[in-house]
């Protein structure tokens, strides 16, 4: 049991630092996957039906927009926009370009501006017809479900991490009060002190070693040949 006490506080400190590490790791993942989600799956200039194959889920069709940057607007209706499943059935569609709140990638320095969003029941091959010439056109994941799905990702990490940093924190500080309680153990009054040569030597007769005390049993105590230490150990070890 005491063997299993002295390991618990390096435990403890292994598996913060554990949680620690993994935390930085999930974060990274989290951050590269999601990101890479936001870049569109596929660009092409309108003018005729494109078909790409998707994952299930929700995605976006963007276009590149006209005006400024401040006054940005879509080049592209929704309604000149439709999108048919792998079996050829049409898709219902969002348009998320008619509001006050807009999505935008940008792709090479090039800022897209999300037109309309649909979902993909499964994966397979979807056709996007964009009933408008010569734009430019991207599809891919919807800018806000990835950016939610990243402070996901990222949250989990932070509780990861700040698990881990308390785990680690109580392992130095059980560590710590171990060392300095076996720096303060006094040698006992009335211990079992190993028989001394009575030729005035002053030099015991009973070698080093591990030694009961008298007032624990379940305890040993160093003798250094001439006097006590203040080294203890149970005495099971």
């Amino acid at each position: 049991m005491a063997a299993k006490t002295k390991k618990a506080p390096i435990i403890t400190l292994v598996v913060g630092l554990l949680l620690l590490a993994g935390s930085v790791g999930w974060a990274i993942f989290a951050i590269t996957s999601e990101v890479s989600k936001l870049l569109p799956q596929q660009i092409w200039t309108s003018g005729e039906p494109r078909s790409v194959e998707l994952a299930e889920g929700d995605w976006a069709v963007y276009a590149i927009p006209s005006g400024s940057a401040d006054q940005a607007t879509a080049t592209v209706d929704s309604s000149a926009i439709k999108v048919s499943g792998p079996n050829g059935n049409d898709i219902p569609i969002t348009c998320i370009s008619c509001g006050a709140t807009t999505q935008s990638t940008t792709v090479n320095g090039q800022e897209y501006l999300g037109i309309i969003q649909f979902t993909a029941s499964t994966a397979g091959a979807y056709t996007i017809d964009v009933r408008q010439d010569n734009v430019s056109v991207a599809v891919g994941r919807p800018v806000l479900q990835s950016a939610g799905s990243l402070f996901g990702g990222i949250a989990i990490a932070a509780v990861l991490g700040m698990l881990g940093f308390v785990l680690v924190v109580a392992g130095i500080i059980w560590l710590v009060v171990i060392s300095v309680n076996k720096k303060k153990v006094a040698v006992p009054e009335g211990a079992n002190t190993p028989e001394v040569a009575s030729q005035g030597t002053g030099v015991s007769s009973t070698p080093r070693g591990w030694y009961p005390e008298a007032h624990n049993p379940d305890q040993l105590r160093w003798w250094d040949g001439n006097q006590w230490t203040e080294h203890v150990r149970p005495k099971d070890e």
